[in-house]
């Protein structure tokens, strides 16, 4: 009996604990729902603590997100995901432990077939956006990923 519960019980710790780690692309995704949905309050919120300054105003943020998500035909199809460190260049993880600390989650948001963003996760007290990245999947693929 107790060798079939320990399976089970480490089963269950690795699909929670891959679930808890996902809220910070949960964050991603429903800031793209709230942008197709209009919710610009939710947008503004979410950004409140964006690393740089925006180069437009946030009505314009919020309706270039929803027209990725239209392109896209839905959240679902545009593959979003949090990389874990280990799936990261080291460098890159080194870079950005520099700047945020142990405080950063980067998460991946497919645009099309040649194109992905990678968005900037941080939390205190809740998520937000801290930073976001348009880049070339072949860039994608050999600056950011092992």
């Amino acid at each position: 009996m107790r060798k079939a519960v320990l399976p089970l019980l480490l089963s269950v710790c690795i699909l929670l604990g891959g679930c808890m780690n996902q809220a910070s692309a949960r964050v991603v995704e429903d800031m793209y729902n709230a942008a197709l949905v209009g919710n610009d309050e939710y947008i503004q919120g979410i950004f409140s603590r964006y690393d740089e300054e925006l180069d437009k105003p946030m009505e314009e943020v919020s309706k270039d997100l929803a027209s990725q998500v239209q392109h896209m035909q839905g959240v679902k199809n545009m593959s979003i995901q949090q990389l874990r460190k280990w799936e990261i260049q080291s460098g890159v993880v080194d870079r950005m432990t520099e700047k945020y600390e142990d405080n950063w989650h980067l998460i991946v948001a497919r645009l099309d077939e040649d194109r992905v963003n990678l968005w900037t996760v941080r939390k205190d007290g809740y998520y937000f956006i801290a930073g976001c990245e348009e880049l070339r999947n072949e860039e994608y693929q050999q600056k950011i990923l092992k």
